[in-house]
């Protein structure tokens, strides 16, 4: 969840195997290795958390998303999609060609 927005939902297995949503993405990358090196940087999010009555136009994650598609990530909030059985995700690089934005 972002801004209280599921962005994607799957099996754990799946999810952890295949993040397909940015903002997913980057939480798994924020996750320590019991392997890690403690002088090395974890991975962040860019950018802060928006009060959640000054959300941003568009969609939610789209001024922290390192995939920003320019016009088609302001333009509405994508639904949530099955994207592969029982994958759903809520982004624009998974919606339907005929439905994207041109």
């Amino acid at each position: 969840m972002y801004l209280g927005q599921v962005v994607e939902r799957a099996a754990v297995k799946e999810l952890f195997a295949n993040p397909l949503h940015p903002y997913t993405a980057a939480l798994m990358k924020s996750i320590p290795k019991l392997d890690f090196d403690r002088h090395e940087k974890l991975s962040a999010i860019r950018g802060m958390v928006p009060h959640p009555f000054a959300r941003p136009a568009g969609r939610p994650f789209s001024d922290r998303c390192d995939d920003y598609l320019g016009e088609e990530c302001s333009a509405g909030n994508p639904p949530l999609e099955e994207v592969s059985p029982g994958h759903w995700v809520r982004c624009i690089k998974y919606r339907a060609a005929s439905e994207r934005v041109s």
